[in-house]
């Protein structure tokens, strides 16, 4: 038994990438990590529906809070599940309208793209099973050509 943490696994690669740790065994604890928990509620119930993998759940987590952060990891670690195994780092935003500030003073696309999930990794390193893989999944889209 092992547990895998996919943060934005509510739609797109995040979800498609939770989907499929489900469906490869029912011996993986899938957890959606994500802000918005009414459509990570939603993608719980269809990748049980799909994999029959009952062992999928939502968490609430907002990588643009430090604070969120912690809770998730306080929350995760009060759960008692089996140690990580699969780690990944998907969610992302790109604020390309105006720059904002998150409530801890840094600027938000940095702060969800890079401060939020080095801090849950980091905070989450003694959950990680000695076989644990951490994949970080990156986007072109800064990339103006």
């Amino acid at each position: 038994m092992r547990t895998a943490i996919v943060s934005g696994g509510n739609g797109g690669l995040g979800y498609h990438c939770a989907r499929a740790i489900a469906a490869a065994s029912p011996q993986w604890h899938v957890i959606i990590a994500s802000r918005d928990h009414v459509k990570s509620k939603e993608a719980e119930r269809s990748i049980i529906a799909q994999t029959g993998n009952s062992q999928v759940a939502a968490m609430e987590l907002d990588l643009g809070s430090l604070d969120s952060v912690r809770r998730f990891v306080a929350d995760f670690a009060a759960r008692a599940l089996p140690p990580i195994g699969a780690f990944v780092c998907n969610a992302g935003i790109q604020n390309v309208s105006a720059i904002t500030y998150n409530e801890d003073g840094y600027e938000t696309t940095f702060a969800v793209n890079h401060l939020g999930h080095f801090l849950l990794v980091n905070l989450l390193l003694r959950h990680l099973d000695d076989r644990a893989r951490i994949v970080v999944v990156s986007s072109g889209t800064h990339n103006p050509d």
